[in-house]
């Protein structure tokens, strides 16, 4: 009798486990069917030039959780999906005015990325739906940062508690005295006291600064490191800054996504324009961008990336420079973005080609 009742417990235990499990796959699966409906009917209303990119993410790089592979590698999309992907469609879709397609992306962000103690995890395993437990400050930034701007756009109150909570803890877990920093790693419960230059958007951390006092510190620190980075700036400019030591650091090789992403948060044609002439003097005489150089100038591959093309073009739009930037911008091939299979392709230059173009939609290009 005892046999039978111990197995009789044991029989229940399995299946209130299935049934766990089976509600949380069902809950899975329908915010990912949300996600891609939200991205269909985005494509049906887009402009041309966004529906192949937008198509494309869909259908090549999307799972059935809505969950968005961040490379697609010998013809096969990997396992691990990243933060920033998820950052910039919420970016695109706030800057797109779509309720829907921003509303289910954060969800589906809220759902896998959101650590129990407040901070975003930086990547997911999406087939393990295990984190890696570190954090990434400018994927963070980039959270927060649109969910305060949907709250001003769609006038939800939610969005900006959420902003406002996740910013909270970007102090707790990305700051350092009065310094934001790279990355917080939770296995080791130790932060890396030094920051990527190209991290620090301060559009970004200005408008936080709106409704989080502290990142008013921030935002001034931040500025100060940019600015004092152009001391050591040749045509480059330094990669990161060691808060400890009060050092910059001047790579031997620069990526020109980074390079430029810095060009953007300095954002004065004056104090880059040693950049600037670079780019549209490699433009002019080569006809090409590589996505990385040496720090005298040569170049350290023959590779190219629409991701540079698509930054480089943003930076030029910002500096009110339209014609440089519609040089740069006619480097994208669309039809290859949703076509091209010979090489590895990333969902990052997919991403970054379609916040070009909302934006470019709202100076009315």
């Amino acid at each position: 009798m005892t046999i039978k009742k111990l197995s009789y417990t044991i029989i229940t235990i399995l299946l209130i486990l299935a049934s766990i499990f089976s509600f949380s796959l069902v809950r899975d699966y329908l915010l990912g069917y949300r996600i891609q409906k939200a991205i269909e009917e985005t494509i049906s209303n887009s402009r041309d030039l966004e529906r192949g990119i937008l198509n494309h993410i869909k259908e090549r790089f999307m799972d059935r959780r809505g969950l968005i592979a961040s490379k697609i590698q010998n013809d096969m999309p990997i396992e691990y999906s990243l933060l920033e992907s998820m950052g910039q469609l919420m970016e695109y879709a706030v800057n797109t005015n779509n309720l829907i397609l921003f509303d289910t992306t954060w969800k589906v962000t809220k759902r896998y990325f959101l650590s129990p103690r407040g901070y975003l995890f930086w990547r997911i395993n999406r087939r393990t739906l295990l984190p890696d437990d570190a954090t990434s400050l400018l994927d963070s930034l980039r959270i927060s940062y649109s969910l305060i701007k949907a709250y001003e756009t769609f006038k939800e109150e939610r969005f900006l508690r959420d902003g406002i909570y996740i910013g909270e803890n970007i102090i707790k877990f990305n700051s350092y005295d009065k310094y934001l920093i790279d990355y917080f790693d939770g296995r080791t419960e130790k932060a890396n006291k030094r920051v990527p230059l190209f991290y620090l958007n301060l559009e970004m951390i200005s408008k936080l600064s709106q409704y989080i006092p502290k990142f008013k510190v921030f935002y001034e620190s931040s500025k100060k490191i940019l600015e004092e980075s152009l001391k050591f700036s040749e045509i480059f400019f330094p990669d990161y800054y060691d808060i400890p030591s009060s050092t910059y650091h001047t790579p031997s090789k620069v990526n020109m996504i980074e390079q430029a992403y810095i060009g953007i948060n300095i954002g004065d044609y004056n104090l880059i324009k040693r950049f600037i002439n670079f780019i549209n003097t490699k433009m002019r005489e080569d006809g090409k961008i590589y996505t990385s150089y040496y720090w005298n100038g040569k170049s350290a591959t023959t590779d190219e990336s629409y991701g540079v093309y698509a930054t480089l073009s943003l930076l030029l739009l910002n500096l009110n420079k339209r014609g440089e930037s519609d040089i740069f911008l006619s480097k994208i091939n669309i039809t290859k973005l949703g076509d091209y299979k010979s090489k590895d392709l990333y969902v990052f230059d997919q991403f970054e080609t379609l916040i070009l173009l909302a934006k470019m939609g709202n100076y009315g290009i």
